[in-house]
């Protein structure tokens, strides 16, 4: 997998010039990408490129900054989370409609396909599955209360072990295309 993902802001140019303005990513396009980027183990460049002066335009600084608030806003703040573990369990149900997965890499990237288990009503339930988790993969799930997340490997290289599982209650529907 490529371990970059390489986007402008003025998506599909990558200089700045006055009539490329209207092609300025919105806060719901950079959504999409850091879901489909990020959220599957690429580290993200986002190109922002200055103006005729040398410097960042307004626009695109007001778009960066609410990108950014945007990311803190739905992941800063995890309903339950477990360090070096694949279950993390928590004593109240919360509604969870994403969960993140970081695999620890110190071996190399091992997982080929996973399930993700949520404990609703004291029962193990599928609530999603994906291919590679790599650095970070953000998995939405429908919404749901849950009171614990598990995970299990379905196919592995070698040793498979996550640096860390979280759970969070985002609030908002994932982009359309985040599985594309």
């Amino acid at each position: 997998m490529p371990c970059e993902v390489d986007v402008s802001i003025l998506r599909p140019y990558w200089f700045w010039s006055a009539k490329k303005q209207r092609n300025l990513m919105t806060l719901d396009q950079l959504m999409s990408v850091y879901y489909r980027s990020v959220g599957r183990g690429q580290n993200l460049l986002l190109n922002v490129p200055p103006d005729a002066d040398g410097a960042i335009p307004s626009a695109e600084m007001a778009v960066c900054a609410a990108f950014g608030k945007e990311i803190k806003r739905r992941f800063s703040h995890p309903v339950g989370f477990v360090s070096g573990g694949s279950e993390a369990v928590w004593k109240k149900a919360h509604r969870v409609d994403t969960v993140v997965l970081a695999e620890d890499l110190r071996g190399g990237q091992n997982v080929l396909s996973f399930s993700v288990y949520g404990l609703s009503g004291g029962k193990w339930v599928l609530v999603g599955s994906g291919s590679a988790i790599g650095h970070k993969r953000i998995l939405p799930i429908r919404p749901v209360a849950l009171s614990g997340i598990r995970v299990h490997f379905d196919k592995v290289l070698g040793a498979a072990h996550l640096r860390s599982v979280a759970a969070f209650d985002t609030g908002v529907a994932p982009p359309v295309d985040w599985d594309k």
